[in-house]
């Protein structure tokens, strides 16, 4: 059989996913918010947020978000509808990158 399979590359701001896409459009997210500081903390938790927001009305059932993590990821994660499924970190030379994964 032939299986048609499409990726699709946008770089889209996390509060306009609901307008670009309609509900259970997307199997994946893949996103790497800015780490947050103590002067920027306040303008980024709403926007993680709102990503995993966003998310939970954009994925398909099963479908993921995969997203660099950090505690203020995790934090509004674990508030979310979605489920997480798994924490990978990346290696290279004496930094690490943690990656989570969550799943509608």
């Amino acid at each position: 059989g032939e299986v048609d399979k499409t990726i699709e590359f946008r770089k889209v701001e996390s509060e306009w996913i609901d307008l670009k896409f309609g509900e259970g459009d997307l199997d994946l997210i893949i996103t790497s918010p800015p780490e947050p500081t103590s002067s920027t903390e306040r303008q980024i938790r709403p926007r993680i947020k709102e990503l995993f927001y966003n998310a939970d009305y954009v994925l398909k059932k099963g479908g993921r978000l995969v997203i660099k993590g950090n505690d203020m990821v995790r934090e509004e994660g674990e508030k979310s509808k979605l489920r997480f499924v798994e924490q990978k970190d990346i290696v290279k030379g004496s930094n690490v990158i943690e990656v989570f994964v969550y799943e509608n």
